[in-house]
């Protein structure tokens, strides 16, 4: 959609792209409040042109994680069904926000699990799993590491929390294979289970830890979660967020997802709002820390950037099954990951 100023008065702006997003609107897009401050971008901006994805480059949006205004465009047969919507979703066939590409699929075989388990990322989700210990309460009893994968975070759990008795659950089997061969990890049951149906009984737990896995789970994982711990209980969960970046590698991964926007899904694995972290365990809670953390890295180039995405399921969390063979940006380049820290009690 060309929100192009035409003429020289800003209220011929204005006109042209009050016209196109009434278009639009025909067409069936939603449009919210970010079109609106497009709309008026344009009419201020002079004689330069300007797209919403060029809107969308230049203020430094990153990847969907970081993304909000783009689904304000997407075509309402694609919205998860509501009153009036749900003939549009029978017939379009369309996925929503909450059919996110499942974990299982994304790390199914043991090259995948392999992979997701080298240095590099050893080192970034040993980091994740330090930051949400970082002013826990005192810890013991019983605890949890679900979404645990190839066990990365359980050993940091048990090395520094070693007066919890630790158990690990992931719907992945392959990526449970690789954590069962680890040392550190002898002494630790593992337990292939799905997030949203945990095979434990009620109240068997005094801690569950969630570290970057949360956005795999459907939203029912959340009273799961408060069904296995006991009253007084915590969550201690980093969560990825859809959040505005201006780092070149996350500009260069929106230019892509901005690029394919018709075809564009909202997919839980693209991650949460930060204000929306705070309550994914239903009911009343205690909310002792909610905090924003943004873990930033440096890659020599567009193809190591994109080997280090694609190895921790970052492609397939954001694009869904249409993800990207390439990312194109500059050299070296940056690449940052928003994510909120939460612990909570129930």
């Amino acid at each position: 959609m060309l929100l192009d100023r035409e003429g020289d008065s800003w209220r011929a702006g204005f006109r042209a792209a009050r016209r196109r997003l009434a278009n639009a609107l025909r067409e069936g897009a939603v449009v919210g409040p970010p079109a609106t401050v497009a709309c008026a971008a344009a009419a201020i901006l002079g004689p330069r042109s300007m797209t919403v994805l060029d809107a969308g480059a230049r203020w430094g949006v990153g990847t969907p994680w970081y993304l909000w205004f783009i689904t304000q465009l997407e075509p309402r047969a694609r919205l998860a069904p509501g009153p009036g919507r749900a003939r549009n979703r029978s017939r379009m066939g369309a996925r929503t926000r909450a059919d996110s590409p499942k974990e299982t699929a994304v790390f199914s075989g043991p090259a995948r699990a392999e992979r997701y388990d080298r240095e590099g990322n050893q080192g970034f989700y040993g980091r994740g799993a330090m930051h949400l210990l970082e002013g826990a309460p005192s810890l013991a009893g019983s605890g949890l590491d679900l979404g645990c994968g190839t066990g990365i975070s359980t050993e940091v759990l048990v090395a520094l929390a070693p007066g919890v008795g630790w158990q690990g659950a992931d719907s992945a089997q392959a990526m449970l294979e690789v954590a069962k061969r680890k040392p550190g990890l002898a002494g630790v049951a593992l337990h292939h289970a799905q997030a949203e149906a945990l095979p434990f009984g009620d109240h068997s737990f005094d801690v569950v830890v969630a570290n970057f896995a949360w956005h795999w789970f459907a939203e029912r994982a959340g009273a799961e979660v408060r069904r296995v711990l006991r009253p007084g209980g915590w969550l201690l969960a980093s969560v990825p967020l859809r959040r505005f970046s201006r780092a070149a590698g996350n500009r260069a991964l929106a230019r892509v997802l901005l690029s394919c926007r018709r075809a564009y899904l909202r997919l839980r694995s693209q991650g949460l709002r930060f204000e929306e972290v705070a309550s994914v365990v239903p009911g009343p809670v205690r909310v002792a820390r909610h905090e924003l953390v943004i873990e930033r890295e440096r890659f020599a180039d567009g193809r190591e950037l994109f080997d280090v995405l694609d190895s921790r399921g970052a492609l397939a969390a954001i694009f869904g099954d249409h993800a990207p063979t390439r990312v194109e940006t500059e050299s070296p380049v940056e690449f940052e990951w928003p994510f909120a820290v939460v612990h909570v009690q129930v």
